[in-house]
């Protein structure tokens, strides 16, 4: 038999069927047989994560915590894009924990620490606009516009809307 190129890595082989395509090293196998079935894998693992939450979840804060670490300057480069974005949001944001948190501001009674559901516990605040200036923020938090929420309730997790607790 000819001597063919491995697809994946480039190395010259023989074949030993006459269909093969890679050299025989299981990377190069198995980083074909994934790219042939890309969509049949991505499927199987959307699967997975639905019944497996838990396991899930866990596994997407291991992968997070080590792409931090490897990979600090492209996560630094991503939060300098989504800051560059929506720069409006993080300076209200900012602001707004100033304001909270009483420094340099008069204190705020009006905003009880505590989500609509009821719980005091793992508490986010919620922006439902984004005022700019301190004076704004103050009113927007006497309007009722930014209050707080637990976890479960702001709407990031668990498809949970926000909209049933307005009042």
């Amino acid at each position: 038999m000819e001597k063919r190129k491995c697809v994946m890595c480039g190395e010259e082989y023989i074949p030993k069927m006459w269909k093969q395509e890679t050299c025989g090293n299981k990377k190069c196998s198995y980083k074909n047989n994934y790219i042939k079935n890309r969509d049949t894998y991505i499927k199987r693992t959307r699967i997975w994560e639905k019944n497996n939450p838990e396991r899930s979840k866990k596994n997407h804060k291991k992968s997070f915590k080590k792409f931090r670490k490897v990979k600090p300057e492209r996560f630094n480069e991503l939060m300098r894009n989504q800051y560059k974005k929506h720069k409006d949001k993080w300076s209200c944001r900012n602001k707004t924990n100033e304001i909270l948190n009483r420094k340099n501001h008069k204190k705020i009674n009006s905003l009880k620490k505590q989500c609509k559901c009821g719980s005091t516990e793992n508490l986010e605040i919620h922006h439902e606009i984004y005022p700019t200036s301190t004076r704004e923020i103050k009113q927007a938090i006497l309007d009722g516009k930014i209050y707080y929420l637990c976890i479960k309730c702001h709407g990031r997790r668990n498809n949970h809307d926000t909209n049933k607790h307005k009042a």
